[in-house]
């Protein structure tokens, strides 16, 4: 149900200045995000999120995408950004950070692990 308010929400905001939607998206996100319940469910709302960055820039269509380093680059850096504190209503290391571009900062996972 979260993914489709997602999908939605973006395709509404395909229509909007793209300074504005990106503000508007993100800001929703922050709030969908906190009101999803469980560290679970806000994790697999993320791994959604990278699928989608993934098949946007076509990197699941590569024929040895299974096997890929950048999979695995992938894997780690969703292994990273979710791990989470112990507090009562943990969050995860991503939920800290005052602003967040997942796209970008897949981007510069990317670029440093290849450098």
């Amino acid at each position: 149900m979260l993914d489709e308010i997602i999908r939605y929400i973006q395709s509404q905001l395909d229509t909007c200045d793209s300074e504005d939607a990106e503000i508007i998206y993100q800001d929703l996100l922050d709030y969908l995000y906190k009101k999803s319940g469980t560290l679970d469910k806000r994790k697999e709302v993320f791994q959604e999120d990278i699928r989608l960055v993934i098949e946007e820039m076509g990197w699941n269509k590569h024929p040895n995408w299974k096997s890929s380093p950048r999979r695995a680059e992938l894997k780690e850096f969703y292994e990273y950004w979710t791990e989470s504190d112990r507090g009562k209503r943990p969050k995860m290391l991503f939920e800290k950070k005052p602003t967040w571009d997942l796209k970008k900062r897949i981007g510069r996972w990317l670029k440093n692990n290849n450098s």
